[in-house]
């Protein structure tokens, strides 16, 4: 409710409306001290997305020479490995070959994959479902369902 007399203006109605104003007034000095911030901060933003393609480049695709593959094994927490056959190392190769880069990811592994090559080095998976990954957090996704899990059933060890 209005309390104020009819004969009382509102001083809402008769206030000279505001001009906006869309940019800092000009003062003297403003473009020397923050051109040099400016320059900082897009050469920072030009570093970073240089910095990010040339890793998503690095982890666009995995491929081993199965001709090189000198022995596969599996193995599960709390198991001992199992080594694969022939035919467990070309599933394996082909796999991977064949998988897709999903980016960076973090997960609990399942399975443990350990891929000797004839020069003698050693390359060490962790998988999980379908997601693989080397010595850092690039996964990568295979084809095949539950791939991990056929190659652990399918090669019993050995007493």
């Amino acid at each position: 409710m209005d309390t104020r007399s009819p004969e009382q203006p509102n001083p809402r109605m008769n206030a000279a409306p505001q001009q906006r104003r869309c940019a800092p007034p000009f003062r003297p000095g403003y473009a020397q001290r923050n051109v040099p911030n400016m320059i900082r901060n897009v050469s920072l933003v030009i570093t970073c997305c240089a910095c990010f393609a040339a890793c998503a480049d690095q982890a666009e695709k995995l491929y081993i020479d199965s001709a090189q593959v000198a022995s596969v094994h599996i193995a599960k927490h709390g198991a001992n490995p199992r080594q694969l056959d022939k035919r467990g190392i070309a599933k394996f190769v082909r796999s991977l070959n064949g998988a897709r880069s999903i980016g960076l990811c973090k997960y609990v592994p399942e399975y443990w994959v350990y891929l000797r090559l004839n020069n003698g080095r050693e390359i060490e998976f962790r998988a999980n479902g379908q997601a693989i990954k080397a010595d850092n957090d690039y996964c990568f996704s295979v084809t095949e369902d539950d791939l991990f899990g056929q190659l652990w059933s399918a090669h019993e060890s050995k007493p």
